[in-house]
Order: C-alpha cells, then sequence, then structure tokens
C-alpha cells in the first residue's frame, strides 16, 4: 500500500518556480506521485494559499513577477495532478488549538490537523514551520529529508 502524504503551499509551488529553494526535492516528490508509488493530498485551503501567492507573483511583490499566462499555466497544471484535497470541516476546534499551542498560522495548523486525523505524514518546505512543531509530531516531514519511494 503506497504511502499518503499532504503536502503544504511550499511543496506545491516548488513544482512549478525554478527559483524555489527546494525545487529538485519537490520534484523527486511530485515524480514519485505521477509514477504511482506515494499518494499526494491538500488542504481544502490550499488553492487560496496557491491563488495568493501567484497574485503576489503576477503584481511584483516578492521581488519577482510571472505572466498572467504564466500563472494560468501553473494553475491548470497544478489542477491537472488530480490530488485529492481534504476538507477542514470538523477540524476547526484542531486548527484552533494547534495555532494557540505552536504559533503557527490557521493554514499550517491545517495541514497538521488532517495529517493527524487521516493518519498521513505531512511534508513541508516552509523550514521556520518545520522548526516549530518537528518535536511534537513526528509525522512531519521536511522536505529536503523525503527519501522517496
Amino acid at each position: 500500500m503506497n504511502k499518503t502524504y499532504i503536502i503544504d503551499t511550499s511543496v506545491i509551488l516548488a513544482f512549478y518556480f525554478p527559483e524555489e529553494t527546494y525545487k529538485d526535492y519537490a520534484l523527486k516528490i511530485l515524480k514519485d506521485y505521477t509514477s504511482g508509488k506515494i499518494n499526494l493530498v491538500i488542504s481544502s485551503l490550499t488553492w487560496y494559499e496557491v491563488l495568493n501567492a501567484i497574485s503576489c507573483l503576477l503584481r511584483g511583490l516578492k521581488g519577482r513577477t510571472i505572466s498572467t499566462e504564466q500563472a494560468r499555466e501553473i494553475i491548470s497544471a497544478i489542477d491537472l495532478l488530480g490530488l485529492e484535497k481534504k476538507d477542514i470541516y470538523g477540524l476547526e476546534d484542531k486548527i484552533l488549538e494547534l495555532t494557540k499551542r505552536h504559533s503557527i498560522s490557521a493554514y499550517d495548523a491545517s495541514y497538521l490537523a488532517i495529517a493527524d486525523r487521516f493518519n498521513m505524514y505531512l511534508i513541508t518546505g516552509d523550514k521556520r514551520f518545520y522548526n516549530s512543531i518537528k518535536r511534537d509530531f513526528p509525522f512531519v516531514q521536511f522536505i529536503k529529508d523525503y527519501e522517496g519511494q
């Protein structure tokens, strides 16, 4: 049976943006997914985060700019992956508790809550998030530590 990983937005963006620090590691994850070796899941909130990151690039807010056409191509490519989405409905109390206890965003807490609830591994490319929760959540993996299947 294939392992199932929930991936956060930092991993998804690393699939498509050449400037991302952990692109090579992200592509290893993507390759394992597209070859059927692993299952990937995203939070129902992921699209909001992805669209926000892309809109920041469209407006040049991150020191680099992409065109509207590039933005559409990235969104289409992500959609074509057919990633399963897990809803956060019913996890609100857990998410709020995680945000308070670990001083993390509700977005980050949603990935943790989903991974915990559905017994999945979580992969993140956000070093600050990872460092803040790694001791308490052994199912969380930093993108560089993904060994492949």
